[in-house]
């Protein structure tokens, strides 16, 4: 053999046996600057998270319907279904319905797709204000109320009534009244058989201080871990308090509505007053008319008492109480 031609050879083989092949040759025929095919033109498939279906064009994977929240791609269907949709493959509507969103915040349309496929596909999100309405399939406001249902006004001057799910003024009060919560309706303060207590007046109920607004009981007070209420502060005190007074002392209450009596070291109610009574200092028990210098509100208007009688100190105007 040609020794010239037997070394060539062999070098010819070492090249070759040596040599790696490049994995990013472009093979022949091929644009680099082109991306190349990756699906089967016409091709259809969820994405990956779900969230879509994707059609393949011109050998690439493009976004054909994006499924609304929380509808997910159906991978059978390849529609766009709700998660819980369990049926059979086909149509899951007809082309132009409409239907509002699951939780009414918003409406879907039905869409055929450029591949003739029906499909679920969001038309209009509603406002947070608003609500779709399954019967018109539209977005309208959310009702505040119930139509026809009764209230009364935060100051209780007046009688709120619902009207087109929003509440509206019905009627305003006198000077005497106040609106009654459990009625929902003007009551003359103090006089009408339904009277409950005079307003700011404070009792002790379930441990926790009450206080009389607008002819009701209010929870004003809770007492706390280790505290309750007293019955001759009508304040929160710890389970055990100091001694607050002298034992064997009586005297009236600050507004004149009870007797008091301390008894080891607390003050104890020793005679509660009626309503057209209150507290003498002079013979510590209850007695016709009021304490003098003690206050009241009476409708509008801040009454004094002078002489064991209920006199107006200030009229309240401006719309003040």
């Amino acid at each position: 053999m040609n020794k010239k031609f037997f070394w060539g050879l062999c070098l010819a083989l070492l090249a070759a046996g040596c040599v790696e092949p490049e994995s990013n040759v472009t093979p022949p025929g091929t644009d680099p600057g082109v991306d190349q095919p990756v699906c089967q033109n016409g091709k259809r498939q969820c994405n990956a998270l779900g969230t879509s279906v994707d059609v393949c064009k011109a050998g690439q994977w493009v976004v054909e319907q994006p499924c609304p929240i929380p509808m997910v791609c159906h991978e059978a269907a390849l529609q766009c279904r709700n998660p819980d949709d369990d049926n059979p493959v086909g149509k899951v509507c007809e082309e132009g319905t409409r239907q509002c969103f699951p939780g009414n915040t918003a409406i879907v349309k039905c869409v055929k797709s450029d591949t003739g496929v029906e499909s679920w596909a969001m038309e209009q999100f509603c406002a947070e204000t608003e609500s779709c309405n399954p019967q018109t399939v539209a977005c309208e406001p959310v009702a505040q109320c119930t139509e026809g249902a009764k209230q009364c006004s935060a100051d209780a001057k007046g009688v709120m009534t619902c009207s087109d799910g929003a509440w509206t003024l019905e009627k305003t009060c006198e000077n005497n009244e106040t609106c009654d919560a459990a009625t929902s309706s003007c009551k003359t303060q103090n006089t009408s058989s339904d009277y409950v207590c005079s307003d700011w007046t404070r009792k002790c109920e379930n441990g926790n201080v009450w206080t009389c607004q607008n002819n009701a009981w209010v929870e004003t007070q809770v007492c706390g871990e280790g505290k309750t209420c007293s019955d001759a502060l009508l304040d929160c005190v710890t389970d055990k308090p100091a001694p607050v007074c002298t034992d064997g002392v009586t005297q009236c209450d600050t507004d004149g509505s009870r007797v008091l009596h301390c008894d080891h070291g607390a003050w104890t109610v020793q005679e509660s007053c009626s309503d057209t009574q209150s507290c003498d200092p002079v013979a510590l028990s209850c007695k016709d008319g009021c304490m003098s210098g003690t206050f009241k509100c009476d409708g509008n208007t801040l009454k004094e008492c002078k002489q064991s009688d209920w006199t107006t100190a200030q009229e309240c105007t401006g719309g003040k109480t």
